[in-house]
């Protein structure tokens, strides 16, 4: 398993935060750190994680954002939230709403895994996750699931 960050933006309009991703294999009790940075402190070239799983694993991943003082609620993969999506080969990319402050858009982050009919094009094991960090309602301006994007890829 290789994982990748592809875009980090979390804005106020004057400053970008820091995000995190952690994951966990297993149900293991503790969660292990691979990233922390701000939109122009992300790499998608980086692998930040490569480790051998094994077929049945069960791997979570998380994220959480700083705004200045603090850490911010820790959304995970498994806890029934619409802040986190998964994303697989062929899916379509999720309508969201514009990001405000002049952030990057979901699918600016996306671009090399997108085709022509704007569907993920990865490989048939792999998968994209989207974090929404800021919000948890669906409906308001700022719930843009750019906050955070990663790419999982399996050989």
């Amino acid at each position: 398993m290789k994982v990748r960050v592809l875009g980090s933006a979390v804005s106020d309009g004057r400053n970008y935060y820091d995000t995190q991703l952690w994951y966990k294999v297993n149900g293991g009790w503790n969660w292990g750190f691979l990233f922390q940075g701000k939109h122009l402190e992300v790499d998608p070239g980086v692998v930040v994680l490569e480790r051998s799983v094994d077929e049945g694993d069960t791997i979570q991943f998380g994220g959480r954002y700083l705004n200045r003082y603090w850490w911010h609620t820790f959304f995970y993969s498994g806890s029934n939230t619409p802040n986190l999506l998964a994303l697989k080969n062929g899916e379509e990319v999720p309508e969201t709403h514009a990001p405000s402050y002049h952030q990057a858009t979901v699918e600016s982050f996306l671009s090399p895994y997108l085709d022509e009919e704007r569907r993920i094009s990865i490989g048939p094991r792999d998968v994209i996750l989207l974090f929404e960090l800021t919000h948890t309602d669906t409906t308001h301006w700022g719930f843009d699931m750019q906050d955070l994007v990663v790419l999982v890829t399996f050989e």
